[in-house]
């Protein structure tokens, strides 16, 4: 499939639910890897570097809420220690404004388990990379889900037909599903994923099928349960783990609801209710983060295609309680994703009354307070298409937060940085089979692990051993 043609698909499916503009870096990226197998995560597109020249700039904005974040329930759903403000309390739950699941869900067939043991997080900052290729690890592995038991993967095939999807405990051995799982049979072009995530026990993944969406739940990542979901969210789950999508943790999860600042969660990872966020009633929640302080949510007040939208954000102990942040004033931006470190947040921004967009960068040491930033080691682009806009893809898991792609964003070949806080930033030094991740010849995306970085190409995968000081 070529540019053009996916263009006419994003924008079909776009303007039957929107007015404004083109779709989101994050939403063609999510498209595109459910079509080809040639995007990158994050909506950068690193193996067009070489092939094809420029990376894709920021398209005209569309309203997407991009979601969310793992949560701990008591009765809320956070991860761990508040934030050092305090949480004020959100608007009412709403049931009716939630999606509703189908009691119709039954178990997808198993397959033989996966071997090796879920490796420990790394806390520590990272200085390198060891890397090797790892046989009977699947082609075009673009995108990857964390939870508890290991992880899941997505991967296109390079033919272009479905996407097969596979688990791994350790991100080294990996081990193929039933092709029924997710719905991957379907070679129409009408099966995306949304987004996953960790869940209580468990693991999420959300499928949009056609016009229905699909919650697909395991916890052993062997068997798994289908519950269909009312609403259609391919305009607001769009992405891939981390970087706004679908996201939760050891007491829930949370997604965008389907209109208004808000977001829906869960607590028992099948039901779900609404919480309305504070502030403006105009405007859209597109993309929420967190780490072990709390949460953070960010996007735009306002018309999203107007030049007069500002960017807004809030942050929550729980995930149910949401306070307005002090965001710096800039007229004309709108945040549109959001990562999370271990001691800080990044958050990108466009600038949606600019063709094709013009993307900044922020940060926040808590997510109580955000002002731009012009510490990306990668700079701004230079001179191909989306000069000005920050460089690189960026992907955040709570601990690490990731910056890749070539200096200048145009052309060259890629570098890999790491930061805790976003702010201090650390070149790894890559060792072993690197060629491969670093030409940017056969290369599709870097997902973030516990111990490191798996690197998925149209012709193999490789992981990258992390190496501490």
């Amino acid at each position: 499939m070529d540019e053009r043609e996916l263009e006419q698909r994003v924008g079909a499916r776009l303007h039957a639910r929107y007015d404004a503009g083109g779709p989101s870096e994050a939403y063609r990226a999510t498209l595109m890897r459910s079509l080809t197998p040639q995007a990158a995560r994050g909506g950068g597109f690193r193996r067009a570097v070489r092939t094809a020249g420029p990376i894709l700039a920021a398209a005209a904005v569309v309203v997407i809420a991009v979601v969310a974040l793992s949560l701990r329930q008591s009765p809320s759903v956070g991860p761990g220690t508040s934030p050092s403000a305090t949480a004020s309390p959100s608007a009412a739950p709403s049931a009716s404004a939630a999606p509703s699941a189908s009691p119709s869900a039954v178990p997808s067939p198993s397959a033989a388990g996966p071997v090796g043991s879920v490796p420990p997080v790394s806390t520590a900052a990272w200085t390198g990379l060891t890397v090797q290729s790892l046989a009977g690890a699947p082609a075009g592995l673009g995108t990857v889900v964390p939870w508890s038991g290991g992880y899941v993967g997505i991967a296109s095939d390079a033919a272009g037909g479905a996407s097969t999807p596979w688990s791994s405990r350790d991100g080294r051995s990996w081990t193929a599903l039933p092709p029924t799982v997710f719905g991957m049979t379907d070679t129409s072009g009408n099966t995306l994923f949304l987004g996953g995530t960790s869940c209580g026990n468990g693991v999420l993944i959300m499928m949009l099928h056609g016009a229905t969406e699909t919650q697909w739940s395991s916890t052993d990542g062997v068997t798994w349960t289908s519950t269909a979901l009312a609403g259609d969210r391919s305009g607001t789950v769009a992405g891939t783990n981390p970087g706004g999508s679908i996201a939760g943790g050891t007491g829930g999860a949370i997604m965008p609801a389907l209109s208004g600042p808000a977001v829906d969660v869960t607590t028992d990872c099948s039901t779900w209710h609404t919480v309305r966020l504070p502030g403006p009633s105009a405007g859209s929640l597109r993309s929420v983060a967190a780490n072990a302080a709390g949460y953070v949510a960010v996007g735009g007040s306002g018309s999203p295609g107007s030049s007069s939208v500002q960017p807004v954000a809030w942050y929550s102990a729980d995930g149910t309680h949401w306070t307005p942040a002090a965001v710096a004033a800039k007229k004309g931006d709108l945040f549109s994703l959001v990562y999370a470190g271990a001691s800080g947040f990044v958050a990108t921004s466009l600038q949606p009354a600019v063709t094709p967009g013009t993307t900044s960068m922020w940060t926040s040491a808590d997510g109580t307070r955000w002002a731009p930033s012009g510490k990306d080691p990668l700079g701004v682009i230079d001179s191909c298409a989306g000069s000005g806009s920050v460089a690189g893809s960026f992907a955040g898991d709570g601990t690490h937060l990731l910056v890749y792609g070539p200096q200048g964003g145009c052309s060259g070949p890629l570098e890999y940085w790491t930061s805790l806080d976003g702010t201090r930033w650390t070149k790894l030094a890559l060792t072993g089979d690197a060629t491969a991740v670093t030409s940017g010849s056969d290369y599709i995306g870097a997902s973030l692990l516990r111990d490191g970085i798996l690197f998925g190409g149209s012709t193999g995968a490789w992981f990258g051993a992390a190496t501490t000081p």
